[in-house]
């Protein structure tokens, strides 16, 4: 009976199916991520959309009840010469990247629609709305993304950044529903 000797390189074989399969894995998986994440956040405030709508329609307003300023105090902002209509865009720029804001409908009744685009990622398209609810005004804010398509790593940060959005969504309408309801 001859003696078995290892096969050469069986070690580094095994490395390269496991590395392999770890790819073939990341990458299916990375296709079974949402292609359009979205974000969505609700509060009821205790008074009128119009009311609501002077801070939510006006650009210039947001940077008052956003979450962003008490994030990265060393944010800027940058505004069109109109703020809170049809077109008006907002720029933005801070610790974590640029991007901008700009407005694409706005009823005092009903609420904005926007366009957002941050950094190189695929754009997204939100709105925050208002509906007449018994207890006051409910507002909802809503984002998302248009389809990233094969971008793998943008679907990966939406998964993984899906908290870090909802914490923000509910952090700038609970602050917008303490300034309001203190009026």
């Amino acid at each position: 009976m001859a003696d078995k000797k290892p096969k050469k390189g069986g070690a580094l074989r095994l490395i390269l199916i496991v590395l392999l399969l770890l790819v073939v894995g990341v990458v299916g998986y990375g296709f079974t991520l949402s292609a359009t994440p979205s974000f969505t956040a609700n509060t009821v405030i205790k008074a009128d959309a119009d009311d609501i709508h002077e801070k939510v329609g006006d650009l210039k307003e947001w940077q008052n009840w956003g979450p962003w300023k008490d994030m990265d105090p060393g944010m800027t902002w940058s505004f069109t010469d109109k703020t809170n209509e049809v077109g008006s865009k907002m720029t933005f720029s801070g610790k974590d990247g640029t991007g901008w804001v700009e407005l694409t409908k706005v009823d005092s009744k009903s609420g904005i629609h926007y366009k957002f685009q941050f950094e190189s990622f695929t754009p997204m398209t939100g709105s925050i709305t208002y509906a007449k609810v018994p207890e006051g005004t409910s507002v909802t804010w809503n984002t998302t993304s248009e389809d990233i398509g094969m971008k793998l790593h943008e679907r990966y940060f939406m998964k993984f950044g899906a908290d870090s959005m909802q914490d923000m969504f509910n952090k700038g309408l609970a602050k917008l529903k303490t300034q309001m309801e203190a009026n």
